[in-house]
């Protein structure tokens, strides 16, 4: 180890090894964790940790550019001096932690999400506020905090003596900027041969995502800011698709347009008899409740009698289908009727505004139309989206301190919000306006807390 280190780039051959340990540690959780969902031929695993390695090699040319740079331009002088040995004791220490908390974090995102760190990790980025809040009230961080600390104190202590030795080398310019070749070239040659975050070394994409770079898809996926439709949804030929959606929804009352292509489903729908009725409409979107957990689409544990009562008196429509795993995708299918678009949701897209949506229709008849939620409506940009659609906003901005008995980071809890809707329905009734409200729940959103 001594002799790796007879040069200040000796550093580096010891900071790979730490980082390859602590990727493929990482790779190998996430292999058992999800031994049952993944390819376990020996041909599948094989390919999963020689790709993996791959594809660490290549996040870490990418991370050490920098500290390379560093290591040639630093005048001996300086680098030999008492604040530089400061600078980087604490820099390496601060890059092991790091490594080995992303290791952490990418298990509890693969346990939610079944994937390596995508846009919306980098999603989470943006939005502090609420996902640190979030992790806060989820996880027992300082027990995380702790462990992960001791480790990287643990593999700081690899790190002394070389970086000892390294700080007294005297080497010239010329010397380190030769040195530096290797890893320079090396970045280059990954960006040549690599022009994918996640490979496709199997048909199952769980393999796919292990065989990849937690760090690596983060940084594509803040580059990229997109989401490869072909791997997160099921296709079909165009045509077959089309033809399909045809049949489904034709019938008496309905007649497509013409287009020459096919590849259209715009139509005009006819009301045939029957007087309008202009009732006031609620819609409420319930987070994370899927169809699996209510009793009157199948499930047998009675987790939703009430829901299952309203199943049984009203109306139950069993051809809905998600759209995404996240709220804002479902939000987005809801209001505009959208499949799923590739990448982000158009809530988040600039050029969002006055589309066609279900508000656009109600206000074409006269109706009061507003967007209530619990929490703070910018994010997802949700505010935005919806004031520029044809909605007032009602956000946790505009409930006053004694209309909040209980809130989390994500916002008040669904019963003060259901509170806050029958105020402004009483509100809108009285000034004999028709409304539409467009109500999002949170209390089903994880750390799951809610008054007793």
């Amino acid at each position: 180890m001594s002799r790796a280190s007879a040069n200040r780039f000796g550093i580096i051959i010891i900071l790979f090894f730490i980082f390859e340990t602590t990727s493929m540690a990482t790779r190998s959780v996430l292999v058992w964790s999800s031994f049952s969902d993944i390819d376990t031929t020996l041909a599948g695993i094989v390919k999963v940790f020689f790709t993996g390695l791959i594809y660490d090699i290549a996040a870490f040319s990418y991370l050490v550019i920098p500290f390379t740079c560093y290591l040639v331009l630093m005048p001996v002088s300086l680098f030999r001096s008492g604040i530089n040995r400061c600078f980087l004791y604490a820099t390496v220490l601060a890059g092991i932690w790091l490594l080995v908390f992303t290791g952490v974090a990418e298990f509890f995102f693969w346990d939610e999400f079944g994937t390596r760190f995508n846009f919306i990790a980098v999603d989470y980025l943006v939005y502090t506020n609420e996902v640190l809040g979030n992790i806060r009230e989820s996880y027992p961080l300082t027990t995380l905090f702790t462990l992960t600390g001791v480790a990287s104190l643990l593999l700081f202590a690899i790190c002394m003596k070389p970086v000892k030795i390294m700080l007294n080398t005297s080497d010239a310019l010329k010397q380190r900027a030769v040195r530096a070749v290797p890893v320079l070239s090396l970045s280059l040659i990954c960006y040549a041969c690599i022009n994918t975050a996640v490979p496709r070394v199997s048909e199952n994409k769980y393999n796919n995502n292990l065989a990849a770079n937690g760090i690596y898809t983060l940084f594509s996926a803040f580059r990229n800011n997109s989401l490869n439709y072909y791997e997160f949804y099921a296709t079909r030929s165009k045509k077959k698709v089309f033809n399909t959606l045809h049949k489904m929804l034709g019938d008496s009352h309905t007649g497509f347009t013409d287009d020459s292509t096919g590849f259209s489903v715009q139509r005009i729908i006819k009301n045939n008899g029957g007087k309008e009725k202009q009732y006031n409409v609620i819609l409420i979107m319930m987070e994370s409740m899927s169809a699996e957990y209510l009793g009157g689409l199948g499930n047998t544990d009675t987790l939703t009698p009430n829901l299952d009562r309203l199943a049984e008196n009203g109306l139950l429509f069993t051809n809905f289908y998600a759209t995404g795993t996240r709220t804002v995708r479902g939000m987005e299918a809801v209001c505009l009727s959208l499949p799923p678009t590739p990448g982000r949701s158009i809530v988040k897209r600039p050029h969002n505004e006055n589309l066609f949506s279900i508000g656009t229709v109600f206000k074409q008849k006269g109706y009061e139309n507003k967007f209530i939620y619990g929490g703070y409506g910018y994010f997802d940009n949700m505010n935005y989206f919806f004031s520029h659609n044809g909605f007032q906003i009602v956000d946790r901005t505009k409930l006053s301190k004694n209309e909040i008995s209980f809130a989390n980071i994500w916002g008040v809890c669904d019963e003060d919000l259901l509170g806050k809707v029958i105020k402004e329905a009483d509100k809108s009734f009285n000034s004999k306006n028709a409304f539409f409200f467009f109500v999002m729940t949170t209390s089903n959103h994880r750390p799951y807390t809610f008054p007793a």
